[in-house]
């Protein structure tokens, strides 16, 4: 009976090691998944300006899908404002977060 018990399990384990591919000399290959520049775009953002910065990054790598409605020339809107400060510094950061807010 004890015989039996280790013939099965050296049959077993045989068994696994033939079929993990060790045998083979064949490792298998760790699988990489690939990512379109507006991805990378996007995460390399991320680390750059924290998250903070989110839907601003999606814009900026042009993640962000079509919208509803009239779409708005945001840059343009961010120079107008920008303009009409003058050098008041609280004006301009007002611009530059209602910039990042525009959609």
């Amino acid at each position: 009976m004890k015989r039996l018990v280790l013939v099965f399990f050296f049959v077993a384990s045989w068994l696994f090691v033939a079929w993990s591919g060790t045998t083979t000399g064949i490792a298998a290959d760790p699988v990489e998944l690939t990512q379109n520049p507006s991805h990378i775009c996007y995460s390399d953002c991320i680390d750059k300006y924290g998250t903070d910065s989110k839907a601003a990054c999606a814009r900026q790598c042009g993640l962000i899908g079509g919208t509803s409605g009239a779409t708005k020339d945001c840059s343009k809107i961010y120079k107008t404002c920008i303009k009409g400060c003058g050098k008041d510094k609280n004006c301009k950061k007002q611009c530059r977060t209602a910039n990042q807010s525009c959609v």
